[in-house]
């Protein structure tokens, strides 16, 4: 290693983040909307299609809380669904980040697309300072001083399975985002309300934004293009059928 390796080793990841702040320039006012309110707000819900910026806007926001000081971890949650445990775990002797690597894909795809390297991403997850698990791994763990990304909370297949995630966060010294679309389901299995026809995730967005400490946002534009809008309608077309 040297010598300007070996300084960077020695500096605090947080003092040389930088992050690409370009993305307020063309939010639309749902997305400043939802920024705020993760600022602001304990508690945030967004409720919102692929391609809306949902998960990109939420990293965004808790790297500035790291970059503040405002917080001391950026976790990011992902639900397991159907899909990856049928294709199961990669073999050999990666870490947990690698073997899960496309769990996490959409919290990577984010730091690229906010101007952090991976070399600072390594640094961050090295000095504890980000932290990707899966809802299987919440379970015992107590959370405290960190902005957490709860994400495709959709797949939830059971009131509790969201009660392990949202009971390990303290109130006093943390925020929490969790994102999903309500119009999708990875998982063949899961509870759902008969009378209001709500899945797990959104019989919490309902029950938490009761509080004046929580909020529930939702984005409309899908920035992906026209072929990934059509796609989304296609519930319309089943209907015609």
């Amino acid at each position: 290693m040297g010598k300007r390796q070996q300084q960077q080793a020695c500096t605090d990841p947080l003092s040389m983040l930088k992050i690409e702040t370009n993305l307020y320039s063309v939010m639309d006012e749902h997305q400043r909307a939802y920024a705020k309110s993760m600022r602001a707000t304990p508690v945030t819900f967004c409720d919102a299609k692929s391609g809306t910026g949902k998960t990109t806007i939420a990293v965004m926001v808790g790297l500035e809380g790291l970059s503040k000081n405002e917080c001391q971890k950026l976790i990011y949650v992902r639900y397991v669904d159907d899909r990856f445990l049928k294709e199961g775990f990669l073999p050999g002797n990666a870490t947990p980040e690698e073997k899960e690597r496309g769990l996490y894909q959409p919290f990577l795809d984010s730091l690229t697309e906010l101007g952090i390297s991976e070399y600072q991403y390594i640094q961050l997850r090295n000095n504890g300072h980000i932290e990707l698990i899966t809802d299987r791994a919440m379970r015992g763990t107590n959370i405290e001083d960190a902005f957490v990304i709860i994400d495709e909370a959709q797949n939830a297949r059971e009131i509790e399975d969201m009660l392990l995630c949202i009971t390990r966060v303290h109130t006093s010294n943390c925020r929490v985002v969790i994102i999903g679309h309500s119009g999708q389901q990875d998982n063949k299995k899961h509870w759902r309300s008969k009378r209001l026809d709500y899945n797990v995730f959104q019989a919490f967005a309902y029950h938490m934004s009761k509080k004046p400490w929580a909020v529930t946002c939702t984005l409309i534009n899908d920035y992906r293009g026209e072929i990934s809008r059509h796609a989304d309608e296609i519930w319309t077309s089943l209907e015609e059928i």
